[in-house]
């Protein structure tokens, strides 16, 4: 009989649990955001490597511009070189597909690829710069290279 209490009493704890964690977790999948994704990395014939990013305003902003420092590391964690990776203007709710070129190494030379800052972040309506292109920013990587902040 111990073993039917205890084990009412952890199917109890979960479902407290989860009536109190699923809530949660939808508010932070509905909190406005600007989903930044490196979806694919290939190695060019030049040679170089080409990326693509899936960029999508998961806002009710609407931007005039975007831009981000991004830096590249080699295999040993050295930088090999910093960028600026322009998405442009996105409006609310707004996809977009950006492909970047970098002539030189290969993909597989790259170990990770990190948003270093904010170039650029206008709202369309010309109300100056937003700093949410940075705090409401959600990065994930698809491809073989690490990405993050």
């Amino acid at each position: 009989m111990p073993f039917i209490q205890s084990t009412s009493a952890i199917l109890r704890l979960f479902t407290a649990a989860t009536a109190i964690c699923l809530p949660l977790m939808a508010q932070a999948q509905d909190a406005p955001s600007l989903l930044l994704e490196l979806n694919r990395s290939e190695t060019t014939a030049t040679p170089g490597c080409s990326l693509t990013y899936v960029s999508t305003n998961r806002s009710e902003k609407a931007f005039s511009d975007i831009a981000y420092e991004v830096a590249t590391f080699d295999a040993e964690g050295i930088v090999s070189r910093i960028f600026a990776l322009e998405i442009g203007a996105m409006a609310a709710g707004k996809t977009s597909i950006l492909r970047f070129e970098l002539p030189g190494p290969t993909c597989e030379e790259y170990s990770r690829i990190v948003v270093n800052t904010v170039v650029a972040c206008t709202l369309a309506d010309g109300s100056g710069e937003a700093d949410f292109c940075l705090s409401g920013l959600e990065i994930n990587s698809r491809a073989a290279i690490q990405f993050g902040l």
